[in-house]
């Protein structure tokens, strides 16, 4: 117990004081004398090769190829059909082909005096699958498996887990011909290094909302891009906008509020979206919206949107 109480008194002093700027500036150096500056470059690459790359190709769909009869377009031919797919993926460590066909390890040093790439060849399991009409008419699948096909490189970032120079002794990256103090974090490209830029973006699967600066058409804009987060596709990005009094028309108060779909040009008021999702009744979106029917406030800030859409009060699309 004494032993709790001594900690907990150590805790509290610990707490009480304040953070200097010495206490800082000794944290940023602890952690660049332990990760280095270029430590984000190279554990975002190892995480594209060990785990993204191989997600995009589970992905992927498969590739069909239909024949089509060249003499009667149009017509299904009996020709079969094929069924072309990638399962596991392997990249190799960085290697190059001489002239004479001969193939040996390629180090960053020879592939900037040699003004070559320092790649990796990428190979992938192909499966293939032969689907045609047999002789009684019923369809026969024909299976053929493909191991390690070779479909091409990948520029392979310096001092990342698949380059030659990992976890080498400063002696041995002497001995190569590199500069020990040299972080790595980029790509040799044609005997040019390259540095790929960071780029700070929105993150997905977030609401921002930004208050306009008046005068302006909205008071408030909503935004928020949505994707996946264990598929690797363009994030869909969707506005909700909330008209200001000046430019408002119609309704109570005229702030109406209305969304901005994907591939859909045209503000649809925010009321008729859920009636679209299949939300039809006023109570029901109100509830999905307001959480305390009591706030008189947020109800009549919805009235404008739900006067709106009074013309819409099913799901059945409307050709106008």
């Amino acid at each position: 117990m004494k032993m709790e109480d001594d900690y907990d008194q150590r805790y509290n002093n610990d707490e009480a004081e304040d953070i200097t700027q010495d206490d800082v500036w000794a944290v940023i150096s602890s952690y660049f004398e332990e990760l280095g500056l270029v430590r984000q470059q190279i554990d975002s690459f190892d995480q594209f090769i060990d785990n993204t790359m191989q997600q995009v190709v589970d992905q992927s769909p498969d590739i069909e190829i239909r024949p089509e009869s060249q003499h009667n377009p149009g017509l299904q031919p009996d020709f079969a059909e094929y069924k072309i797919s990638f399962s596991q993926i392997y990249l190799g460590k960085p290697v190059m082909t001489e002239a004479d066909g001969d193939t040996k390890p390629l180090l960053p040093k020879e592939a900037r005096l040699r003004n070559l790439t320092y790649s990796a060849p990428l190979y992938v399991d192909v499966s293939k699958k032969a689907i045609k009409k047999g002789h009684d008419g019923e369809q026969v699948t024909e299976a053929q498996d493909f191991a390690k096909v070779f479909i091409g490189k990948v520029p392979i970032m310096l001092r990342s887990e698949y380059c030659t120079l990992y976890q080498n002794s400063e002696q041995d990256l002497t001995e190569l011909g590199e500069c020990p103090y040299d972080q790595g974090g980029y790509f040799i490209v044609n005997g040019t290094e390259k540095v790929l830029i960071a780029q700070e973006k929105m993150s997905t699967n977030h609401v921002y909302v930004f208050k306009k600066t008046q005068p302006n058409k909205y008071d408030y804009v909503a935004e928020v891009r949505s994707m996946p987060e264990s598929q690797n596709r363009p994030p869909s990005t969707m506005f909700v906008r909330m008209l200001s009094r000046t430019s408002a028309k119609g309704g109570s108060s005229g702030q109406c509020i209305r969304a901005t779909l994907p591939y859909i040009r045209t503000e649809i008021p925010i009321a008729i979206v859920f009636r679209a999702l299949g939300f039809v009744d006023d109570k029901v979106i109100l509830q999905h919206i307001c959480y305390d029917f009591a706030d008189t406030q947020m109800m009549e800030l919805l009235r404008p949107s739900l006067e709106e859409a009074f013309v819409i009060q099913n799901q059945q699309v409307i050709n106008l």
